[in-house]
């Protein structure tokens, strides 16, 4: 326990903070580019720092708290530090602002020296203060919360009560609480107003941890916290401002922010916040890839401000963004409501294309890419998987439909049925591949993850049911009739029309399909092509990973009259969260998107040219995210045409490009469930939407398979 020095500003000085009162400079700062990294309010006015402008801090007047406003102009005016709370030559020191700040009715600089061989203090800032860019003090100023940034910060940097928890793993952000009393002295009252810092009553939040947040690490990114404010509408929980960056040498340094509110145990609470999906769905997309630095309350429990580091290459903005009192406190009783339903549903999903993303990676094994990590840029690892309580999953064993007319498309799906075979004996307290329903809820109920394939391209059979006896074998479950390209058998919904629906072979492979139990997907296919397998299939259809077309009009999408259909036959749809299938807006921007991946992948052969060109379409073409809502809303369509035993999760994952707020990875599925029960939904019904709908008709596709091998 360190005695402190007169008030609490001083008392950061064991903290490694510099702390000092500040007096007004005269207009006329030149600097109009900023790498802002922290922000505050101070009554009507934006204070801001600027991390190589050392012992100053920026002002300026905010007309309009809404949107963007461009930091700097004549009204912005530039303050300089006036004494110190340290004794500290700030002549000959370059320091760097980090936060500013108010604490006790004074605004303060949270501040570091730029150049390493300076340290404030060696209790919590070796290596001069590097990677320390956040605090934040409750609202009686009892305890304040360091934040280091993670991934700049290795552990063999920090002192040892902090370095020993984060033995063995990647540099992480780190969040360290301090208690601060305030001794011998309450509010309003005469006495001695020193603190001290007693203990560190929480040593850190290594915030990749697997029920955390949608932002992993691995070697060649970095992870990045870099402000944290405390949540007005909860007294023990931190919001917290988190990033990825990218890889060394990608073109966009910064990949994603979020933020994520945590408890002061380290505990992450609900879904993240996506920031870059909110930026891109208010028309701010332009900022969605800046590097957001700092973070404060404009309106405290209402509206937060965040400010970025433009890198002194161009113009620097502040956002406003407003909070849903939902997100910040979420009534506790339907929390625990639904968190306790998804814990003991079967959440069986459709559709995952992890095992292309796996192949697209380029690892030979799961020892080199190894999922029992978190994994970055993709939306599928086991942390991850287990925080969304999935209990069974349809993998997808894709293969370009280019394969068709090269002929390799039956020797790749027999590397991506492998690719699944392989995960299954690598981690097999994790998954079990399942060939049967009963398979499903043993191996559920067991808390392992039953494993099914699922064939997404006809053309994968390349014309034979010899070969697609043998996938059954293998363990695919259901086929998609076709991908983006109609094939020699089946018409597909993002291409010309050959067959007029199925042809004869078509009808032979359904029928095939239903006496081998291997069931039939119509999705990517025609409407007539979805009408012609119904007409045919005994056994009940689905749809793996698609929406309703009244609310999303893209022909990947399921027309009313094929879901009356659906109904008598007892299918399932399984939704979608790609932005493009889900939001209408959505909809209609990707309508041309197969179309143009064919034009794109004509005009570039090489893959790095195709997807960099695939790449700058996307760009050129941006999508609305849409949110949990969306999602639900086609659900709650579909149920009203078809019945509530006719939709069923088919989330794509690792397949699509953009994905709604609130869904941005497979940790987010208590999403839904918090969203079904919100509309009115029993939990009987969630139950069956989860993945008690897909359990009912894959065992009804084995009913049939035995009554037809009778």
């Amino acid at each position: 326990m360190n005695r402190m020095g007169r008030r609490v500003r001083c008392s950061l000085a064991a903290l490694g903070l510099g702390a000092f009162a500040c007096g007004a400079a005269p207009p006329g700062a030149d600097d109009t580019e900023f790498e802002a990294s922290g922000v505050v309010r101070v009554g009507d006015d934006l204070c801001f720092v600027d991390d190589h402008t050392p012992g100053a801090y920026f002002r300026m007047p905010i007309a309009r708290a809404e949107g963007a406003v461009e930091l700097g102009g004549d009204a912005c005016e530039r303050v300089k530090l006036k004494g110190g709370g340290l004794a500290l030559d700030l002549e000959s020191i370059e320091l760097r602002g980090t936060e500013v700040f108010v604490l006790s009715e004074e605004l303060r600089l949270l501040i570091g020296a730029e150049k390493t061989s300076y340290q404030y203090s060696d209790a919590f800032a070796p290596g001069g203060n590097r990677g320390l860019e956040g605090i934040a003090f409750s609202r009686d100023a009892s305890r304040a919360a360091a934040l280091w940034e993670g991934g700049f910060l290795s552990p063999d940097e920090l002192p040892d009560a902090l370095r020993a928890p984060l033995d063995g793993v990647a540099p992480q952000p780190l969040v360290v609480f301090h208690d601060l009393p305030r001794a011998g002295k309450e509010r309003g009252q005469k006495g001695d107003d020193s603190a001290r810092v007693v203990e560190l009553r929480v040593g850190q939040i290594p915030l990749w941890q697997p029920a955390s947040v949608p932002v992993v690490i691995e070697p060649g990114q970095r992870f990045r916290a870099t402000d944290l404010v405390w949540n007005t509408e909860r007294e023990d929980e931190l919001v917290v401002l988190l990033g990825s960056t990218a890889k060394p040498g990608a073109p966009k340094r910064y990949a994603h922010k979020w933020l994520q509110r945590f408890d002061t145990d380290g505990r992450p609470l609900g879904a993240p916040f996506d920031l870059k999906a909110w930026l891109v769905a208010h028309d701010l997309g332009a900022l969605a890839d800046a590097n957001w630095e700092g973070l404060a309350w404009w309106e405290p429990g209402e509206t937060l401000v965040l400010v970025h580091d433009a890198g002194r290459k161009g113009k620097t903005f502040a956002v406003f963004v407003p909070i849903p009192k939902a997100w910040l406190a979420p009534p506790a009783e339907d929390v625990s409501r639904a968190d306790a339903l998804h814990r003991d549903a079967l959440v069986f999903d459709g559709h995952n294309d992890l095992p292309w993303a796996v192949r697209e990676g380029g690892a030979p094994s799961f020892d080199e890419f190894d999922i029992a990590l978190p994994r970055p840029g993709l939306h599928t690892d086991i942390p991850r998987l287990r925080a969304g309580n999935v209990g069974a999953q349809y993998w997808s064993v894709f293969v370009p439909a280019e394969t068709e007319a090269a002929g390799t498309a039956a020797h790749q799906t027999l590397e991506q049925i492998d690719v699944v075979h392989r995960m299954v004996r690598r981690y097999p307290d994790v998954f079990e591949l399942a060939t049967t329903a009963d398979d499903v809820e043993r191996i559920q109920r067991e808390g392992r993850i039953a494993s099914m394939l699922g064939i997404e391209g006809g053309y994968s059979i390349e014309d034979s049911l010899a070969l697609l006896r043998v996938y059954r074998d293998l363990g695919v479950r259901y086929m998609t009739l076709t991908h983006a390209n109609t094939t020699s058998w089946a018409d597909a919904a993002t291409d010309a029309p050959q067959h007029g629906g199925l042809s004869p072979f078509g009808e032979e492979v359904v029928r095939e399909m239903n006496r081998i139990g291997m069931l039939v997907d119509i999705s990517h296919v025609s409407v007539e092509t979805m009408k012609d397998a119904l007409r045919v299939s005994r056994a009940p259809v689905i749809a793996s990973h698609s929406n309703a077309f009244a609310l999303a009009p893209h022909v990947r999408n399921v027309p009313d009259d094929v879901l009356e259909l659906l109904k008598a036959n007892r299918g399932v749809v399984m939704v979608n969260f790609f932005s493009g299938f889900v939001v209408p807006e959505s909809a209609r921007t990707a309508a041309d998107m197969f179309d143009a991946r064919r034009e794109l992948r004509a005009q570039h052969p090489d893959d790095e040219a195709f997807q960099a060109a695939v790449a700058r379409w996307s760009e050129e073409h941006p999508l609305v995210p849409g949110t949990v809502s969306d999602v639900v809303d086609h659900i709650d369509h579909i149920v009203r045409v078809a019945g509530i035993d006719c939709v069923g999760l088919g989330s794509d994952f690792d397949g699509v490009s953009v994905l709604p707020v609130g869904l941005e990875d497979v940790s987010c599925y208590p999403a839904i469930t918090r969203e079904l029960l919100e509309r009115g939904y029993s939990e009987k019904d969630v139950r069956k939407v989860l993945g008690l709908n897909a359990l009912r008709a894959l065992r009804e596709a084995e009913n049939v398979a035995r009554e037809l091998s009778r």
